[in-house]
C-alpha cells in the first residue's frame, strides 16, 4: 500500500507491475533487513490492492475491503504498509510487533506570517500591566522624596560622576527611576531605608524586564493557525474549518466508534458534510495544501504528515499535540507459522538501532523549518496579564512598606542621639558655667 515516505512507488515504474525494484521507501529497506540470509532469509514480491485501500472488515455483513480483503481471502502472505493495530483488525487477522510509534495529528495550510504593527513591542504586557508598571514609577519616585526629607542621612546630597550633586527631587527622582528601569541612571541613595525601596525597585526591574524580553521574542517568532486550532478539542468545537480523514480507515474507525463526545461529534460531522472524506492520504494532504489557511485540515497519522510538511514548497504545518496513539504493524491472516519469527526480529532491529536509523533516512530530511507546531514544544507569545505579574508588584509594595518603616525607625533613633547629645552639650556647659561662677568668687 503506497504511502510515503514508508512505501512509495518509483516514477520510472509501471503501474501494475510486481517487482519489487519499483518500490522503495521506509518499509522497502525494513523488508530487506528482514530478509537478509542471517535473520529470516525469505524472497517476496510487492503488490497494491486493486482498492488503494488500507481496508475493513464490516461487522454485520462480513464484507472486507483493500488489504484486510487479500489476507482475509489468502491472496497476499503480508500486509506490509503504514498498518495501524488495531483491536477491529486484529479479530480478522494477526500482527507482529509494532515496528513504528505513532499517533494521530492534525495537517493545516501555513498561516502567512503577519507584519508587525508600529506597536508591536507593546504587546507583551497587557494594557493594566502597563498601567501597573507607570504608576509603580511615580509610587516609588514620589516615595523616594519623601523618605530623603524624612531620613536624617537622605539630606545629603550625592556626587555623580560629573562632580555636580544630585537630590531626590520629584523631578530628577522620577528620572531616575526611569533611567534605572532602562538599566542606566547615577548612583543609588546612600541612607538605608533609600537602599530598601531601591532593592525592591531593582528586583520589580529585574523581573519586568526579563518577562517582557521572553515575551517580545516569543510575539516576533511565533505564529499560530490562523483560526486559533491548537487541539482536537478545538477543532470538534467549531464549524468554520472543514475537516476529514482517510475513509476505511483505523483513523475513520476510530472516530466512528469512540466513545469520548469529542471523537463521535467530528465523526458525524465529517460523514454529513461532502467533499471533506477522501480516498487517500496524498489526496488529502494535497487537499490541505490547495486550499487557504483556515479552509481545510487533515487528520492522520503524524509520522506521515510531519513527512510532508517538510516536504517543499513549505505551505502546511502540523499543529496540536498527539492524541489516540498507537503503533504500525505487519499484517498476516490467522495462524500464520511465522508470526513469532517476524516479531523477534522486528524487536532485534528495534533494538539494534536499524529502524531509528531508517527514521532518520526517510522521516528526517524535511527541507521546511518549523513543519511541526506541536502545544507541547512551543506555545503562542500571549500577553503578560496583570494577575501574572501581581507577585512582583506586591514584592515591590513590600519593599516601600519596609523602607517608611526603616526610615521612620532612622529618624526616631537620629532624635534620640540629638536629643541626647543636646541635654549633654547642656549639661557641660551648666557645669562650666558653674566652675566660673566659683573662680568668680574666690577672687572676690
Amino acid at each position: 500500500m503506497e504511502e510515503p515516505p514508508f512505501v512509495m512507488k518509483d516514477e520510472n515504474g509501471t503501474t501494475g507491475e510486481e517487482r519489487k525494484g519499483i518500490y522503495y521507501g521506509f518499509l522497502v529497506d525494513m523488508m530487506n533487513m528482514l530478509a537478509e540470509p542471517d535473520r529470516l532469509n525469505f524472497t517476496y514480491t510487492l503488490s497494491e490492492p486493486p482498492d488503494k485501500l488500507y481496508g475493513t472488515v464490516d461487522e454485520e455483513t462480513g464484507r472486507a475491503t483493500g488489504m484486510m480483503e487479500r489476507l482475509l481471502n489468502c491472496s497476499d502472505d503480508l500486509a506490509v504498509a503504514a498498518f495501524v493495530i488495531t483491536a477491529g483488525r486484529q479479530k480478522h487477522v494477526d500482527f507482529t510487533k509494532p515496528f513504528f510509534d505513532l499517533g494521530l495529528s492534525l495537517l493545516a495550510a501555513k498561516a502567512s506570517p503577519e507584519k508587525p504593527g508600529l506597536w508591536a513591542f507593546l504587546d507583551p504586557f497587557d494594557r493594566w500591566t502597563w498601567m501597573g508598571i507607570l504608576v509603580s514609577c511615580i509610587v516609588c519616585a514620589v516615595c523616594l522624596v519623601v523618605l530623603h526629607r524624612l531620613s536624617p542621612y537622605g539630606r545629603r546630597t550625592i556626587e555623580q560622576s560629573d562632580g555636580l550633586p544630585f537630590t531626590f527631587k520629584i523631578h530628577n527622582s522620577l528620572w531616575f527611576f526611569y533611567t534605572s528601569f532602562m538599566q542606566q541612571g547615577p548612583e543609588g541613595a546612600a541612607f538605608l531605608s533609600g537602599k530598601v525601596l531601591l532593592g525592591g525597585w531593582f528586583f520589580f526591574c529585574l523581573i519586568t524586564v526579563a518577562t517582557y524580553t521572553a515575551n517580545l521574542a516569543a510575539f516576533l517568532t511565533v505564529k499560530s493557525f490562523p483560526e486559533g486550532i491548537e487541539t482536537v478539542d478545538q477543532l470538534s468545537r467549531q464549524t468554520k474549518v472543514q475537516y476529514g480523514t482517510v475513509v476505511e480507515t483505523g483513523v475513520f474507525n476510530f472516530l466512528k466508534n469512540s466513545p469520548i463526545d469529542t471523537y463521535r461529534n467530528m465523526y458525524n460531522y465529517m460523514s454529513s458534510t461532502d467533499g471533506v472524506m477522501v480516498q487517500s492520504s496524498v489526496e488529502g494532504i494535497n487537499q490541505v495544501k490547495n486550499s487557504n489557511p483556515g479552509e481545510y485540515v487533515f487528520i492522520w497519522d503524524r509520522p506521515v504528515l510531519e513527512y510532508f510538511a517538510g516536504q517543499l514548497p513549505c505551505t502546511s504545518e502540523v499543529v496540536g499535540t498527539v492524541f489516540n496513539s498507537g503503533g504500525y504493524g505487519i499484517a498476516m491472516p490467522h495462524h500464520m507459522p511465522y508470526l513469532e519469527d517476524f516479531s523477534l526480529a522486528i524487536l532485534e532491529l528495534r533494538d539494534e538501532g536499524k529502524i531509528e536509523q531508517l527514521t532518520r533516512k526517510w522521516l528526517k530530511t524535511g527541507a521546511c523549518s518549523g513543519a511541526s507546531s506541536s502545544t507541547d514544544d512551543a506555545t503562542e507569545g500571549e500577553e503578560a496579564n496583570i494577575s501574572q505579574m501581581a507577585g512582583v508588584f506586591v514584592l515591590l509594595c513590600i519593599a516601600i512598606g519596609v523602607s517608611v518603616v526603616v526610615a521612620v525607625i532612622e529618624r526616631r533613633v537620629w532624635l534620640h542621639k540629638t536629643s541626647r547629645k543636646q541635654i549633654l552639650g547642656l549639661s557641660v556647659e551648666n557645669e562650666y558655667a558653674e566652675k566660673s561662677t566659683v573662680h568668680l568668687d574666690k577672687k572676690g
